[in-house]
């Protein structure tokens, strides 16, 4: 397994629906040790529940971390460094968020604070979560068994979509903010990427206003052989984390069926 003896913490965990979930499940099947972070203890049975009815391991360690409060995100690395003495090979972010009132408006009245919120849970999280496992992903670089951190985005980042609202900016902050961990950290060892799934049908998603039907449009303009889902952006994970991937550095990656590469959208008939 190209995975097998490597360590993995995936932040954003809420469901089997998780793109989060998708991910740990498939690093876990490709041989990672893996560590969950949730957002908090709410989510903390449904989340055994799942490891004890889906995986053959147990995980690592489920961890409480509330990504916007400073002292929860350094228990959390120093949790992930008890786990993971030998160090982290792959940090993985999930984690997006907007107060309902910024999703339910347009963007253009959407006030400072939601623009705040969203920014700083969505995006301000993957420099808090990366300098509290620093020193654990050195150590894995270290100890060559390559280190490095994903962080899930959107199209939204770079396209305006529908009802996105204060996402779409928070994705794009997200995206630039790897980009810049990528330009500092690679020296050390630690390649940073993002992963660009299609309109999955997530928890998250569903806080979009009208996703039901945005997620009816966008499958039937996928110009591929079929619509994405969440158990592919999973597999470009686990592959964007092993050594096969060591060229890849600073990128978004999209694995969206083509959308991201239409300048129309279509309909497409498939077989």
């Amino acid at each position: 397994m190209a995975l097998s003896g490597r360590t993995a913490a995936v932040f954003g965990i809420v469901s089997q629906r998780s793109i989060g979930w998708a991910v740990a499940t498939e690093l876990q099947r490709q041989g990672a040790s893996v560590a969950l972070g949730i957002q908090s203890d709410r989510f903390a049975d449904r989340v055994r529940r799942l490891v004890d009815e889906h995986w053959e391991r147990p995980a690592a360690a489920v961890l409480e971390c509330d990504v916007s409060s400073d002292d929860q995100v350094a228990a959390a690395g120093q949790a992930l460094a008890s786990a993971f003495p030998h160090g982290l090979g792959t940090l993985v972010h999930s984690i997006a968020f907007a107060p309902a009132a910024a999703m339910r408006g347009r963007l253009v009245d959407c006030a400072r604070e939601d623009w705040a919120i969203a920014h700083d849970v969505s995006a301000y999280s993957l420099i808090a979560l990366t300098r509290a496992t620093l020193p654990s992903l050195r150590r894995a670089a270290e100890a060559g068994a390559g280190a490095s951190v994903l962080a899930m985005t959107y199209l939204g980042s770079t396209r305006a979509v529908p009802a996105y609202s204060v996402m779409g900016p928070a994705k794009a902050s997200l995206e630039a903010t790897a980009r810049g961990l990528a330009a500092e950290l690679g020296a050390e060892g630690v390649r940073v990427n993002c992963v660009s799934p299609g309109t999955v049908n997530t928890p998250a998603a569903r806080g979009i206003p009208g996703f039901s039907e945005l997620h009816a449009t966008v499958s039937e303009a996928v110009p591929g052989p079929r619509v994405p889902t969440a158990e592919d952006a999973g597999r470009l994970a686990a592959f964007l984390a092993s050594d096969a991937a060591a060229g890849i550095h600073g990128q978004t990656l999209y694995v969206d069926g083509g959308v991201s590469a239409m300048a129309l959208p279509g309909h497409t008939k498939r077989a």
